[in-house]
């Protein structure tokens, strides 16, 4: 199964972002397996537009017509709704139609993936994710999924050698032993730079 939800990244609220979940039900052993991939990489967006020229500014920002959008009366309508529009001429209909009726039109991004090659590449990075998942199996019971649970904040400060709120390590757990490792984090450090120390910069 594959979902995908759109709004304020949850780091960066003033950026949008792309959550993408991908899951996996083993019926045979009766185990589940998911990935998630967040990302800003996306277009999601959407406008009031007023006139043709507002709207063919908003359909280049949105590297239309590779990515197609959808026009509606207003942002939450759902009776007058176009969706999957990829040409020009498209758009230009459903926009004037609503243009003469009430002088503008909602126009968004259509976020369904078969539009949306940006979204693509989100999931194909999210699949990739749950593949690598699949292939890393438990050292102790050898069950997969065996992959990263949470991070371990510690990482000792360079001035003052006091653990900080920094990631230490990554620890490693098994859904069907409970099994657990630690690894090294990708960033590669072993000390903390003070500006990120609670205690050389408070």
């Amino acid at each position: 199964m594959s979902e995908g939800s759109f709004g304020p990244h949850p780091s960066i609220p003033f950026l949008p972002a792309d959550d993408e979940l991908l899951f996996l039900l083993d019926t045979a052993n009766q185990r589940e397996y998911f990935a998630r991939e967040i990302t800003s990489e996306t277009n999601f967006t959407g406008e009031w537009i007023r006139n043709e020229k507002s709207l063919l500014g908003f359909l280049e920002k949105v590297r239309f017509p590779t990515h197609a959008v959808i026009i509606r009366a207003s942002e939450k309508d759902t009776a007058m709704l176009y969706k999957g529009l990829s040409t020009e001429e498209q758009v230009l209909i459903h926009f004037r139609q609503l243009h003469s009726l009430q002088g503008k039109a909602w126009v968004e991004t259509d976020m369904r993936a078969m539009h949306n090659p940006t979204r693509m590449k989100t999931i194909a990075r999210t699949g990739e994710k749950l593949i690598e998942k699949l292939l890393s199996a438990c050292p102790a019971c050898t069950a997969p999924g065996f992959a990263i649970s949470c991070a371990v904040p510690g990482l000792p400060c360079m001035g003052c050698g006091m653990p900080t709120r920094s990631t230490r390590s990554l620890q490693r757990t098994c859904d069907v032993c409970a099994h657990t490792d630690k690894i090294a984090p990708s960033h590669g450090k072993t000390m903390e730079d003070p500006m990120y120390c609670d205690i050389c910069n408070p």
